[in-house]
């Protein structure tokens, strides 16, 4: 299929919204195909709309993207009502969980929630609080996916978070997380600061403060192996970014990520805002870098591979080396996530599992 886009256009628009004015109509049908593969229409909507350029839009590109704004504010509502309905539910334990991510984004009422849609509610307690909150959660009408001994054992013992709950009538996914990285990776966050660092959101839900809610996105972007829609998290993450440094509040972020040992995956984010979103450094970041040791080696990572694994995923965006940069980022991810020494017995065993279900069918390991 042919394209009347390229690789980098994504970026382009993201970076200066301006260029819109100058689209085809082939060009407009192209990116709408691919900002709406890569879960970013409703935001491009915002986006527009904010540089007074909706005026700009043609009628039956309009119409799409407003259908996407639509759908995002209904889910940021829905997402309200859960979360008031969680929070109540779990008070009864004198429990307050910590929603993360988009719904913290969302309760908060973040630049970056705006457009935004999300696939489940994440939420946080503390580790010995699991067990009253799974008890309650079944008696409540959320339940858990069937999953067999292997992966059940898998986040019991490995994993940063319990299996999901789907609501039994609404269809919500909920996860439910005790830490914010594997306790196998061996980098833990300590308790004391991931309980409080925290700050009530605009409808009084509690999430983390601006600086660690910033934080926590990078370690799930930098810490994971799917990197198909990561350019909405980058997105998240330079529009927090943002905002904090509206606030000043730029040099606290640096010294708390700093200080819990994400010098590298920090440096990966201003680097990228820097080549992605045409950011000029401050004062204070060139003298933060110049510090790095690592930095000169990193940058080759950043530019071969890193930039270009946050193109977004599409047939119209059919560059190889974004799908080698995807791969390579696959594997790290895996490879932040487990030691060799449980990676690779683990992926003999799902690809054992992979291929006598597609012999015996889905379910046949289910308890």
């Amino acid at each position: 299929m042919s394209s009347s886009i390229n690789n980098l256009f994504v970026f382009d628009v993201f970076c200066d919204p301006f260029v819109i004015q100058n689209y085809s109509t082939q060009q407009w049908q192209d990116m709408i195909r691919v900002l709406r593969g890569g879960d970013l229409l409703g935001s491009f909507y915002y986006l527009l709309e904010q540089s007074d350029l909706i005026c700009d839009v043609p009628d039956f590109a309009l119409k799409h993207i407003l259908s996407a704004k639509i759908y995002a504010d209904r889910q940021s509502h829905q997402i309200k009502n859960e979360a008031k309905d969680l929070a109540h539910l779990l008070e009864s334990l004198a429990i307050k969980p910590i929603f993360l991510k988009g719904a913290a984004y969302v309760l908060n009422n973040d630049r970056n929630h705006l457009g935004r849609v999300m696939s489940d509610i994440d939420i946080l307690v503390k580790k010995t609080e699991l067990q009253q909150v799974e008890a309650i959660l079944n008696k409540n009408n959320w339940v858990v996916k069937q999953l067999d001994n292997y992966d059940d054992q898998y986040y019991r013992e490995w994993a940063h978070e319990i299996p999901p709950y789907t609501h039994l009538y609404r269809g919500t996914t909920l996860d439910v997380h005790h830490t914010l990285l594997p306790p196998i990776t061996g980098h833990v966050i300590s308790e004391s600061i991931l309980f409080n660092c925290l700050q009530d959101g605009a409808t009084s839900a509690l999430v983390f403060n601006d600086e660690l809610k910033v934080l926590h996105s990078i370690i799930h972007l930098f810490f994971n192996e799917d990197f198909d829609k990561s350019f909405r998290d980058l997105l998240d993450i330079h529009l927090l970014l943002n905002e904090l440094e509206g606030k000043e509040g730029l040099n606290e972020f640096y010294s708390l990520a700093f200080s819990l040992g994400f010098k590298r995956e920090v440096y990966y984010v201003i680097k990228l805002r820097a080549l992605i979103f045409k950011r000029v450094l401050t004062q204070e970041e060139n003298q933060l870098i110049k510090a790095l040791p690592f930095r000169h080696r990193t940058n080759v990572f950043i530019h071969l591979i890193l930039y270009w694994a946050f193109i977004p995923n599409h047939d119209l965006l059919p560059s190889r080396w974004s799908h080698f940069a995807k791969f390579i980022m696959y594997l790290r991810g895996h490879l932040l996530k487990m030691p060799l020494r449980i990676l690779v017995p683990h992926f003999i065993v799902k690809t054992r599992r992979a291929f006598v279900m597609a012999i015996y069918g889905a379910h046949h390991y289910e308890k």
